[in-house]
């Protein structure tokens, strides 16, 4: 797969460490929009998609990652990488990270699962995938996109929930179901701990998709880990909260070189 055709990636700001933002299963890096506005002129980002939603190719995380370093090294950065995750966008990054681990400077994880997924979660990702294959898409993404984006987001905002609840209805059943598929099969075959670098886990307390359970094992699998729950947003947290999350990553680029991580709760 050519990667001018699977990414794509802006630039801003100025700083050591390259902010990559990835964005999670049905949207693309268009998610992203409120959180970089603030992060200009306070780090320097770039956001890529690497799966887009009318995508007709097959997924996998490896490639996934794969092209991610290429989308990052094609944007200039010549250093490490602080790699912001999103829900699937979550294991793209700690498989970037496996498998590079010197060019990963930290790890921000949001609303996502372990490499090694939970039997529960497998079962939910395989239904999921067996139903599209069986079905198509529109049934299901109408189901996902109610639950990711939630009933907050479409009081508050409903042009952008409109925006993203179509850009989920209208993904390709190969995208989805090849995307739920991974996550079913995701194992992790290396050694503990899998990360070296400092992680924060973020998970929101509206969150339908992804349970605590999920970010304090995440949390256990780094020797410089912390969780950080958002309070009032959903699956989707930057499309509720996009200044508080871009707060959160500003603190964690600075922490890295600094301080050591404790558990705190952002309301």
């Amino acid at each position: 797969m050519a990667r001018g055709n699977v990414f794509a990636a802006e630039r801003e700001a100025n700083g050591s460490n390259l902010v990559v933002l990835l964005h999670g299963l049905g949207t693309d890096s268009s998610i992203w929009a409120g959180t970089r506005r603030g992060l200009a002129d306070r780090v320097r980002s770039i956001a890529i998609t690497y799966l887009p939603p009318a995508s007709t190719e097959r997924f996998d995380l490896i490639t996934a990652s794969e092209q991610v370093l290429a989308g990052a090294v094609d944007s200039g950065s010549s250093g490490r990488l602080v790699v912001v995750g999103l829900s699937l966008g979550g294991m793209v990054a700690q498989t970037l990270c496996v498998r590079h681990p010197s060019k990963v400077a930290g790890l921000f994880l949001m609303s996502t699962n372990f490499l090694e997924t939970p039997d529960d979660i497998r079962r939910l990702c395989k239904d999921r995938a067996a139903q599209i294959q069986r079905e198509g898409s529109a049934r299901i993404a109408g189901q996902l996109a109610a639950r990711w984006l939630g009933p907050r987001l479409q009081e508050r905002d409903p042009i952008t929930f409109a925006k993203y609840a179509a850009m989920i209805q209208t993904a390709r059943p190969t995208a989805l179901a090849s995307a739920f598929t991974a996550i079913a099969t995701s194992h992790y075959h290396g050694e503990q701990p899998p990360f070296s670098c400092p992680v924060r886990v973020v998970v929101s307390e509206g969150d339908a998709e992804t349970t605590q359970r999920a970010a304090e094992q995440l949390c256990r699998l780094a020797p410089c880990s912390e969780k950080v729950v958002i309070a009032g947003a959903g699956h989707m947290s930057p499309l509720e909260q996009p200044d508080a999350i871009a707060d959160l990553i500003v603190r964690f680029v600075s922490m890295l070189s600094t301080s050591a991580p404790r558990q705190v709760e952002a309301n």
